[in-house]
């Protein structure tokens, strides 16, 4: 584990990453992603943390430093146990076919991006404007170019 920031720097929000055994937690600040924690292990493991840390990002609990994640992420195990944990979460994906969970996080990321454009393209917004509502909803340069790449 390697953490790049202390506990109590305050971000405006975080994004994850998950690849090649690492997950990284990356704080933003304005329009700029700096990596601020990064795991490395086994993918199953770590695309279950992945998805801990993200219930909690997206939950209604306030999230602004590592500290706040560090201290507030449950992540589930079966029975306290991390290896029959691996083992069901190993099952859950062959049932699912799911090579990789986190692959399709990206694919919702991206039709969202579409469905956003879609909608300002409905209410006839230019790129601007377009780029000012997302904006001013906090949402970060990467996701507001995906946006704009579709208008």
């Amino acid at each position: 584990m390697e953490i790049n920031s202390d506990e109590e720097t305050e971000y405006d929000g975080f994004e994850l990453e998950l690849s090649n055994g690492t997950l990284r937690v990356l704080g933003r600040e304005g329009d700029i992603l700096t990596p601020i924690l990064e795991l490395e292990g086994k993918e199953e493991i770590l695309e279950h943390v992945y998805f801990s840390i993200l219930s909690l990002l997206e939950s209604r609990k306030k999230v602004k430093t590592l500290g706040d994640i560090l201290n507030k992420t449950v992540v589930p195990t079966i029975e306290g146990n991390p290896v029959e944990t691996e083992r069901i979460t190993t099952i859950v994906k062959g049932k699912a076919n799911a090579k990789h969970l986190t692959s399709f996080i990206s694919l919702v990321k991206e039709n969202e991006a579409y469905l956003d454009a879609l909608v300002f393209k409905l209410y006839g917004l230019s790129r601007d404007e377009a780029r000012l509502v997302l904006e001013s909803l906090n949402k970060s340069q990467d996701y507001i170019d995906k946006v704009l790449k579709h208008l």
